[in-house]
């Protein structure tokens, strides 16, 4: 099977998987994120971040932009990708 991205990762616009994405297409993979959230996946493809990290608003504009980092609410995609990261919200008190 031929895939077409390096990474995918699922629950991929939340605080972990998106800074982690961001981290990954910066260093040259190219990497889906999927996540069930439509509200999320429609800010990241706006190159928009959901939440305050020191310096993720311009990567993130940078990597949308290359198209090295793309969102999606479609599960197919997760085949498309080589690796996948699986991503497990932990809650805080």
């Amino acid at each position: 099977m031929g895939f077409t991205r390096d990474l995918a990762i699922v629950g991929g616009c939340g605080r972990v998987g998106l800074p982690l994405g961001i981290a990954f297409a910066e260093a040259g993979l190219t990497v889906t994120l999927y996540d069930h959230d439509d509200a999320a996946v429609d800010r990241v493809r706006a190159g928009k971040m959901p939440f305050r990290e020191e310096g993720a608003d311009q990567a993130l504009e940078r990597v949308t932009g290359s198209g090295a980092l793309i969102a999606s609410t479609e599960p197919a995609v997760v085949s498309e990708a080589a690796n996948v990261v699986i991503v497990v919200g932990t809650p805080v008190d």
